[in-house]
């Protein structure tokens, strides 16, 4: 616990939301543990904020179920739910696959320059910062999403994304950013297209491809997974990074 970095939160705002969107952003990125303690006290003088507002953002995310309650009441950061996973990419592609056939239909000249240009930006840096990736892939998605006028909608399709992108931060190495790129410029291809079917298609296949990953990545990364082959007991905790 003493080794978490400082946050800072702006003392005239309200203290909840800014804890919430700082335990989440770390447990997002694995940079906490599945399974470690989140002690309030400590955590609130760690923190240097009200205990009631880091409960309030802990409920939150147990609600998310980012942090598992035990059951005198103690938090702890929740595991990976596969089921959750594949729920999520089942419902995200359901989505998604509308969004890239409304885009397709009108294939505006402007929204596919934006594209092509954050494509470029992708390759620039896939060679130097894998993990930044995620961002840009996220960037994409959102630009789809705002084409189609489903841009309020963003924000139901990011809870949607919370477990898997956990699993996206887990490990650069089984989720290489090159085939993530190529799918991008094959989706892109099929909107200047106006290839409607094709890129449903293709949207459909790029968000499949996580799944694809998953069973490699609880074979290297067992404690980070709830599975049906668990042990009741658990696995041993480990100290927050």
């Amino acid at each position: 616990m003493d080794n978490l970095a400082r946050a800072t939160f702006d003392p005239t705002a309200p203290f909840a939301p800014q804890i919430y969107a700082y335990l989440r952003a770390l447990i997002t990125r694995n940079a906490v543990y599945p399974g470690q303690p989140l002690a309030e006290q400590r955590l609130a003088l760690r923190l240097a904020v009200p205990q009631p507002a880091l409960r309030e953002a802990i409920l939150r995310l147990a609600g998310e179920g980012l942090v598992d309650l035990c059951p005198d009441g103690s938090p702890k950061v929740g595991r990976i739910c596969m089921s959750g996973v594949v729920g999520a990419r089942f419902l995200r592609e359901a989505i998604e696959a509308d969004i890239v056939k409304a885009v397709a239909e009108r294939a505006d000249f402007a929204l596919i320059t934006e594209l092509r240009e954050q494509i470029v930006r992708q390759k620039l840096v896939c060679g130097r910062d894998p993990r930044s990736m995620v961002h840009l892939d996220e960037r994409f998605h959102r630009t789809l999403a705002e084409a189609a006028g489903m841009g309020p909608i963003w924000r139901d399709l990011e809870g949607l994304k919370l477990r898997m992108d956990r699993v996206r931060h887990l490990s650069p190495e089984p989720l290489s950013p090159q085939p993530l790129i190529e799918q991008h410029s094959a989706i892109v291809d099929r909107i200047a297209m106006r290839d409607v079917f094709g890129a449903e298609a293709a949207m459909r296949g790029h968000l499949r491809d996580l799944v694809a990953v998953l069973p490699a990545l609880v074979q290297r990364f067992p404690d980070y997974f709830d599975t049906p082959q668990e042990d009741p007991e658990g696995p041993p905790l480990v100290p927050l990074r």
